[in-house]
């Protein structure tokens, strides 16, 4: 009867060992669960934050023809101050801000950093947008545009980047 009350004890320890045992790799993997949710939101705000500044960046510049024509006479340039050009012979443009001041931006949370910018990818005879003096007559000529929006965490390597391409068609003239 006394070698029943020590086996009794050695199996109750055993078992009670394997139920912490596994309760504990449950709290591990429930954690580890845990992070992949929050990074897989941070991951979705992210997303949605870039697309509201390419859809609000596209709202907003269809209104301002102003900062479509800045971005078709905004060149690259390197060291000595010329344009920077492209295989073709072309300048390359630079990527100016959506929005000319802070409070026309889209906010977005303290831990996140956004850029919203947009270049013109150009005409090939390399002319910019005139600004229209109303009339509808003439020539159309199309202009390529891209607003990219970079999304990223403070403190983390998250990012988001989107890019949306658009047309402009602009009446040159006769």
């Amino acid at each position: 009867m006394k070698s029943n009350r020590g086996s009794t004890l050695a199996i109750s320890l055993v078992i009670l060992t394997s139920v912490t045992l596994a309760a504990v790799y449950a709290m591990q993997q429930s954690a580890t669960q845990l992070k992949m949710v929050a990074n897989m939101e941070h991951r979705h705000t992210m997303i949605g934050y870039a697309q509201s500044c390419n859809e609000g960046g596209l709202k907003f510049l269809r209104n301002s023809i102003e900062r479509l024509g800045e971005a078709t006479r905004t060149n690259q340039l390197n060291s000595s101050g010329d344009p920077i050009l492209d295989s073709d012979g072309q300048p390359i443009k630079q990527a100016i801000p959506v929005y000319p001041s802070e409070s026309e931006a889209i906010s977005t949370p303290s831990y996140l950093n956004m850029t919203c910018a947009f270049t013109s990818k150009g005409h090939k005879n390399g002319e910019g947008i005139a600004l229209a003096n109303g009339s509808s007559g003439g020539l159309v000529k199309e202009f390529f545009f891209e607003i990219d929006a970079t999304v990223t965490q403070r403190n983390s390597n998250m990012t988001d980047q989107r890019v949306l391409g658009f047309f402009y068609r602009a009446f040159t003239g006769s």
